[in-house]
């Protein structure tokens, strides 16, 4: 049976030496602070929508000064916070949360969103875009 060159060894030591220094960097510190959302339709305006997120993820939700006429509910189930932003059926439905982490902004899901009639709409086609 052959022996092991002087070079396979070094190379075998050399990385398990490097493995076992992976970074023990700190992750930084959360950046907590308002971030701003606006549904964007393709059908123009809408009525209402609902929105679901981690309630983890943030400390508040509130009305976004930005949509002028809406009003933003707000309720936590089971570790999910739903948002509904009623519209007046002209302008944007947006809303404004308080993050714990800016850096890192909360999962938001699209639950349902209704037409100035009220009317239910397919789910396609829409984006939630931050507007900060």
């Amino acid at each position: 049976m052959p022996t092991p060159s002087l070079r396979a060894i070094v190379t075998l030591l050399s990385l398990i030496v490097l493995t076992a220094c992976g970074d023990t960097t700190p992750p930084p510190d959360p950046v907590p602070g308002p971030l701003a959302y606006r549904l964007v339709s393709p059908n123009g305006d809408e009525g209402a929508a609902l929105f679901s997120l981690p309630a983890g993820a943030v400390t508040d939700v509130a009305q976004d000064p930005a949509a002028a006429g809406t009003r933003t509910l707000f309720h936590e189930d089971d570790g999910v916070l739903y948002v509904a932003v009623i519209g007046t059926g002209h302008g944007e439905i947006r809303f404004r949360v308080e993050a714990r982490d800016t850096r890192a902004p909360p999962a938001i899901t699209l639950v349902e969103v209704v037409d100035p009639t009220n009317r239910i709409r397919p789910l396609a086609g829409y984006s939630l875009e931050v507007v900060r």
